[in-house]
């Protein structure tokens, strides 16, 4: 029967943490129920964003309310401590690496301030403690007899993580994070302990300690008896094979560049680099903060702590054991993971065994078909468990149609980096758009000074930049990402002055990669295929009609019809007055291979070749219009 006697509520929800992997991001989140003292030392209830003055009737009450509300003042650990500037060689100084189930253990017994989360819409600051007989949990402080505010580890019967039970679903979903909550089920009949931790490090500590110690005692002891197993074992013998194989290595000791050696071969993924970074912050930890130079010679001992610290990926190491309650993976629990976890279907022991094979480096472990971290690390990494699929890196489609039968990525102001008014423009755009693998980006040319054409968003506060300094982007980046060509959409608005300028830059930057469609090639011919264009830049933009184009004149007139999809969009504006007039160059022209045509029917299309339409028309003719559409 559950005790009425209720704890004391805090006036501040727990620190919370946005995490990915292996690092989280806090955040306070303040509420709105609760009790707060006022300036005055007053006891005020805190409804709804509001503050209720209740003054005790005497001082020696005002004794036993504060003493009772003891828990809901400020978190002590919240208090602002003076700012103080640092300068530190490591990730993070202060950070406690949890590699094994001996640390969360050890963790667990320190112990740390949880919030302990109630079905009425209270919640409660505690520090939980695991006792140092790991028989039990127990919090503090409660109102409760200390024997009562304990769980006896003996009565748990399962750790669920995230937000599984009744208690947590019955809140607001933005008043805990799903990774910062886990549920203790334990007795007869089914009681919850839900605790929300101030981040999802700290939420894995206690999953996984709770969960190595309902299942595996043996283990435990092992662990903190230090008895021999598979994976030292194979350490050890790769250990002592490196001394073998040097000649220059002091006896029964590795250099650290030795070490970094022989950890770059069990660990292929990881740089030298990174695990030269690594090992020298280990190494400074080991030396007790004197120079990370203070220990040269790496004995076996350290060599098997410095191993671990450097490899082991804790968010990879509490699913282990989650999956498993030990060190390894056998064939049953590989299967659980990989149905469970990865949501593969119908796992057999046969293919479990395989990846065991496949993935694990110790000798001793696969042999008795035992996935330790490493293996199960190598094997969470490997193109089998990627979410990219394989098949995708090479290219699957008949990349031999007309261009136009395909879709491409395409970018829309690309040189704008911030707003479309008056932010700045940047080659930025460019290289950020090509590396995303865009192969349509859109250059907006106007007169510049000196006679030097620039890019911006014509009529706006947008900052201006030198076509050059664009021109020379594309040509380093267009064909980064991807082979097949990329289409530059010109917005045309120079004088015929710079518009030989823009030819003359277009040849010199881009010449060899310049696609011009054949002189006698007919309208509405179809354009070449991806395959036949790979390398090839083609522009697209206005372009003198066919009468115009073919005379020795230097240049012609097009009309405001002949313009492109973003000119139309003013157009659909209804303005007003004559059709304007633009002056083309035919160098320019001659550069087009692509065209914009207004769409006026299907027919007409047909013989264009290439056509505009607004998303809203292109709605309206899938839906009326679809079979002459796909036609």
């Amino acid at each position: 029967m559950k005790s009425k006697q209720e704890d004391s509520p805090d006036s501040q929800r727990p620190k919370s943490a946005m995490a990915a992997s292996s690092r989280a991001v806090s955040r306070q989140i303040s509420g709105s129920n609760g009790a707060a003292l006022d300036r005055n030392g007053t006891v005020g209830s805190k409804l709804d964003g509001g503050s209720v003055s209740m003054p005790p009737s005497d001082e020696k009450e005002t004794k036993a309310v504060m003493a009772r509300r003891s828990s809901i003042i400020r978190d002590p650990s919240e208090r602002r401590n003076r700012i103080k500037k640092t300068v530190s060689f490591t990730s993070n100084p202060n950070s406690r690496k949890i590699i094994t189930v001996a640390d969360c253990i050890a963790y667990m017994i320190a112990g740390c301030r949880m919030v302990k989360v109630r079905s009425n819409s209270r919640q409660y600051w505690r520090t939980f403690t695991l006792d140092p007989d790991k028989s039990a949990v127990r919090w503090t402080p409660t109102s409760k007899k200390p024997d009562q505010a304990k769980v006896l580890i003996s009565s748990m019967k399962e750790v669920l993580i995230g937000k599984k039970t009744d208690v947590f679903r019955g809140r607001d979903a933005s008043e805990c994070l799903e990774e910062c909550c886990f549920s203790i089920v334990y007795g007869d009949q089914g009681e919850t302990l839900d605790l929300m931790a101030k981040d999802a490090d700290e939420t894995n500590a206690w999953v996984t300690g709770l969960m190595s110690l309902m299942g595996a005692a043996d283990l435990i002891e092992t662990m903190f008896h230090g008895h021999p197993d598979e994976r030292n074992g194979w350490l050890t013998s790769c250990f002592r094979r490196k001394i073998a194989m040097s000649t220059i290595t002091k006896e029964h000791h590795l250099s650290d560049e030795q070490v970094v050696e022989l950890i770059s071969e069990l660990c292929p993924t990881f740089s030298s680099q990174k695990i030269r970074h690594r090992l020298k912050e280990s190494l400074w930890k080991s030396s007790g903060g004197e120079s990370p130079r203070a220990i040269t010679q790496v004995d076996e001992e350290l060599f098997l702590e410095l191993y671990k610290e450097v490899t082991t990926r804790p968010e990879i190491y509490h699913l282990l054991i989650r999956h498993s309650n030990k060190e390894y993976m056998t064939t049953e629990d590989l299967v659980s993971f990989l149905e469970v976890e990865q949501g593969m279907v119908d796992v057999s022991h046969k293919y479990a065994a395989t990846v065991i094979e496949e993935f694990e480096p110790g000798e001793p472990a696969r042999t008795n078909n035992h996935l330790h971290i490493e293996g199960l690390t190598r094997f969470l990494i490997s193109d089998t468990c990627d979410i990219f699929d394989m098949e995708q890196r090479t290219v699957c489609q008949d990349m031999n149609q007309p261009l136009s039968h395909y879709f491409i990525a395409s970018s829309h102001n690309t040189y704008l980096v911030e707003d479309q008014l008056k932010g700045p423009s940047s080659v930025e755009g460019y290289v950020q758009a090509l590396a995303n693998g865009a192969r349509f980006v859109e250059i907006d040319l106007w007169d510049g000074d000196n006679n030097d054409p620039v890019v911006y968003h014509g009529h706006t506060l947008t900052s201006k930049l030198p076509f050059r300094r664009v021109m020379e982007a594309v040509k380093a980046y267009a064909f980064e990402r991807s082979p097949y060509p990329l289409i530059l959409s010109i917005e045309m608005h120079c004088s015929m002055q710079q518009q030989a300028v823009v030819v003359e830059l277009l040849h010199e930057c881009l010449g060899p990669f310049l696609w011009q469609a054949p002189s006698d090639g007919e309208p509405g011919q179809d354009l070449p295929s991806p395959e036949t264009l790979r390398n090839k830049i083609l522009i697209l933009g206005r372009k003198l009609p066919p009468s115009k184009s073919r005379t020795v004149e230097d240049s012609g007139e097009i009309t405001e019809e002949d313009e492109s999809a973003e000119s139309l969009k003013f157009r659909n504006h209804q303005r007003t007055g004559s059709i304007k007039k633009i002056r083309l160059s035919k160098g320019f022209s001659d550069l087009v291979s692509c065209q914009y045509y207004r769409f006026q029917s299907f027919q007409k299309s047909r013989s264009q070749g290439m056509w505009c339409l607004d998303y809203p028309l292109e709605q309206i003719l899938l839906d009326t219009m679809h079979r002459s559409f796909v036609q």
